[in-house]
C-alpha cells in the first residue's frame, strides 16, 4: 500500500472507519489532510497533503522559528500559546529545548520540521578557529556618542507626547489612529548635550520592535499615564528592560488630569517589581504632564 495514497471501495466492510482513522493519522503525523474523489472507477482517494519542512535544532527560540518559516513573530508567539508551558517562552529569545515543543509550534505553522545541529555553535566554533583577541583600543580612538533612550509604555500612554514636547514638534497627530507604528529615533539637543530618544509603540502586535528597542538603549524612560497606571505592555516593557539589564527611569504622565493618583500608581509600580524612591528603592519616578509640558 502507498501511504501516499490510500484507495479504498465505497461498498467495502469497515472503508469509512478505515478512512477516518487514516485520516487522524495523517492529522497527527502532518497536520493537515486532504480528500480528493474520482468518481470514474467508483473508488474514493485519500490524498497526503505536502508541507514545506524547516530546518531547527534543539534549544531555538522564536526569533529562529519566525525565521526559517518566514512567518511574524506574533504568529510565532499565536501558535506558542497553544503548548502547556507557553509562559516559559514570553520571551522570544528564550531557548526552546523540549523537541515535541518545537515540532507542535511548527504544526500549528503548516511546517514539518528536520532537526540539525545548532548552526550558532558552529559558527561560533569556525569563527573561533586561530582567532588572536583583539588588544583593547586606544582611548583617543574612541569617539564619543549621545546616550540611547528608549521610550517604553502601554499605548496612549503618552510616549510620542512626552517626545514631541522635548523636541517642540508634533508628530502624534500625524500618526495613524494617534498610534506609533514604527521605531523613530530622534536625537535632541539638551543644554547638558546631545540624546538620541527611540520612541517604540506601545500596541500588542508590535512586540518585536519593543524588544529590540530595550536591547539597543542605554536607559528606559517608562511612561505611566496617571489614570490608567499599569497596563499589559507597560508590565512587557519591564520584563524587556529587565531582560536587557537597563537602567529605568518612570514618568507618570498625564497628571494634569482631574482624581488620578499618583501614590496608587507607584504601588501598582511595586507590585511589577519597580520600587521608587518614596517607597525605598532606587527607581527615579517623575510626575509630569507631556501635553502641558510640565
Amino acid at each position: 500500500m502507498n501511504l501516499g495514497t490510500l484507495h479504498i471501495n465505497r461498498t467495502a466492510k469497515f472503508g469509512s472507519v478505515s478512512l477516518i482513522t487514516w485520516g487522524r493519522m495523517q492529522l497527527v503525523l502532518y497536520g493537515t489532510s486532504d480528500i480528493s474523489r474520482d468518481d470514474s472507477d467508483g473508488l474514493q482517494v485519500y490524498q497526503r497533503s505536502k508541507q514545506s519542512t524547516v530546518s531547527l535544532w534543539k534549544g531555538c527560540n522564536a526569533f529562529d522559528i519566525a525565521d526559517a518559516t518566514k512567518r511574524n513573530l506574533d504568529d510565532v508567539f499565536e501558535a506558542i500559546s497553544y503548548l502547556e508551558n507557553s509562559v516559559h517562552y514570553k520571551d522570544p529569545g528564550t531557548e526552546i529545548n523540549n523537541t515535541s515543543a518545537i515540532l507542535g509550534i511548527a504544526k500549528r505553522l503548516g511546517y514539518r520540521v528536520e532537526f540539525v545541529k545548532n548552526p550558532k555553535l558552529e559558527e561560533v566554533k569556525e569563527k573561533s578557529k586561530d582567532l588572536v583577541k583583539r588588544p583593547p583600543p586606544d582611548i583617543k580612538d574612541l569617539v564619543k556618542r549621545p546616550p540611547v533612550v528608549a521610550i517604553m509604555g502601554h499605548v496612549d500612554h503618552g510616549k510620542t507626547t512626552l517626545l514631541d514636547a522635548l523636541r517642540h514638534s508634533s508628530i502624534v497627530s500625524q500618526e495613524h489612529g494617534g498610534i506609533t507604528q514604527h521605531i523613530g529615533a530622534f536625537t535632541v539637543n539638551l543644554p547638558e548635550g546631545q540624546i538620541t530618544f527611540l520612541d517604540t509603540p506601545g500596541h500588542a502586535a508590535f512586540r518585536t520592535m519593543r524588544a529590540r528597542g530595550a536591547q539597543a538603549t542605554d536607559l528606559v524612560v517608562l511612561v505611566v499615564a496617571a489614570d490608567d497606571s499599569i497596563m499589559e505592555q507597560t508590565v512587557e516593557s519591564v520584563r524587556f528592560a529587565k531582560e536587557a539589564n537597563v537602567p529605568i527611569i518612570v514618568a507618570i504622565n498625564k497628571i494634569d488630569k482631574d482624581s488620578v493618583n499618583i501614590d496608587k500608581v507607584k504601588q501598582d509600580l511595586l507590585n511589577i517589581g519597580i520600587q521608587v524612591e518614596d517607597l525605598g528603592g532606587e527607581v527615579q519616578a517623575i510626575p509630569i504632564s507631556a501635553l502641558k509640558v510640565r
